[in-house]
């Protein structure tokens, strides 16, 4: 049983029996205190768990389901009593752990739910309810880098988008200057509670699925896009957003099938064209790409994003007779030139291009500025690369392998 604190905020609290639980208990008491908190009848799961102490007043579980019922009366310091005791009886408990933090949090010490809450992550790094408190903990301090980072996670830990979390995220989105991303959320949100009324509302999944996919959320995205066309949705937006996303969710065959609907719904769209070459570029249909970023460019002659994929894909392209190294650096040298050279893409593109026709020298000078500018999380594939430029080696595309199931 999961229950949600019933204040304006999203702290969870979770019921049930922990592991270090004694059974001596009446099972009916527990039973009755239970129904009570499922029906929102807190007094009433108050007098009964008060029975229920009496006769065994070391049931963690008991102290537990307590201090629970306490929160949801608002008598946090009853609640921050009983929650202790139980931590201190059962110290190992996740769970107790989490609430205890959630009382924290409502008794406003928020450093002391930040380190409940972090031993807690240390533990065990999928725990969505540790995230979504601690989240909660870093709001309500003013950290909202911190809060944002945990929202995102616990986001992507549920399976179920949450209203509340997008709506909070909101509030740290807006306290560091991003409007564009809170608006994002609370449209979110907005479609979430249109859904709860009406699970079928084309225009709700639409919306919700396009604005979850702009954020990267692209497993709950892809769950409202397939039932988008589930609906009869014959958007190209929709179809566009979905091959992406299972692209990303390593689904090509399928991605494949979405985006060359995409087109079919609108041949003049040089972004679907373009992704539909990434997909192909997964596939190993290296000439199809090819055309498919030449196709974008037909239409959009400056989409940078077409002009860096296609000079990588033409610098880099397995198949020898496909590749053009003169075509490749001019168009990475556009690409550059498009970017100020801020963008490590279109940079690291140069760089392959250069090699592709022999000028090692620029190689490894772009290699090294894509470098500097890349993120943390990709330069240990660049300096990779770097290595092999460094060699006097042209590079060769490469689909990332998956990581190896455990």
């Amino acid at each position: 049983m999961k229950l949600r604190l019933l204040l304006a905020s999203s702290l969870v609290l979770l019921a049930g029996l922990c592991s270090s639980c004694k059974q001596s208990t009446p099972p009916d008491l527990v039973k009755s205190a239970e129904e009570a908190m499922d029906n929102l009848e807190f007094d009433s799961a108050l007098q009964i768990l008060n029975e229920a102490l009496g006769v065994n007043g070391d049931d963690v579980s008991l102290l537990e389901l307590r201090g629970i019922v306490q929160l949801e009366r608002e008598d946090h310091a009853a609640a921050l009593s009983d929650l202790e005791q139980a931590a201190t009886m059962a110290p190992n408990d996740p769970n107790i752990a989490v609430n205890l933090g959630a009382a924290h949090i409502a008794m406003g010490e928020f450093q002391s739910a930040l380190k409940l809450l972090s031993d807690v992550i240390r533990q065990s790094e999928d725990d969505a309810d540790a995230f979504r408190n601690r989240a909660l903990a870093h709001l309500r301090l003013g950290n909202f880098e911190e809060a944002i980072a945990d929202y995102t996670v616990a986001l992507g830990l549920y399976d179920e988008v949450d209203p509340v979390l997008h709506e909070e995220r909101a509030e740290c989105w807006e306290g560091i200057g991003d409007t564009e991303a809170a608006t994002v959320d609370r449209g979110i949100a907005s479609a979430t509670y249109e859904l709860e009324d009406d699970p079928n509302k084309l225009t709700a999944l639409v919306q919700r699925g396009l604005d979850l996919y702009n954020l990267g959320e692209f497993y709950h995205a892809l769950l409202d896009l397939d039932d988008a066309v589930d609906a009869g949705s014959d958007s190209e937006q929709v179809f566009l957003a979905r091959g992406n996303c299972l692209l990303v969710l390593e689904e090509s065959e399928a991605a494949l099938e979405s985006l060359d609907q995409a087109i079919r719904l609108n041949s003049n769209n040089a972004l679907a064209y373009a992704c539909r070459a990434n997909v192909r570029e997964a596939l190993a249909q290296w000439k199809e790409a090819i055309d498919d970023y030449q196709d974008a460019l037909e239409l959009e002659p400056e989409n940078e994003l077409a002009r860096t994929e296609l000079a990588w894909l033409l610098a880099t392209v397995p198949q020898q007779e496909l590749r053009e190294g003169g075509r490749a650096r001019e168009l990475a040298e556009a690409a550059v030139t498009q970017t100020q050279g801020k963008d490590w893409r279109p940079v690291a593109s140069l760089a392959a291009a250069c090699a592709a026709v022999g000028d090692f020298e620029q190689a490894t000078t772009h290699q090294k500025k894509a470098i500097a500018l890349a993120p943390i999380d990709e330069q240990g594939s660049l300096t990779n690369d770097l290595k092999q430029l460094q060699e006097g080696k042209a590079l060769t595309w490469k689909y990332p392998e998956p990581e190896p199931e455990e």
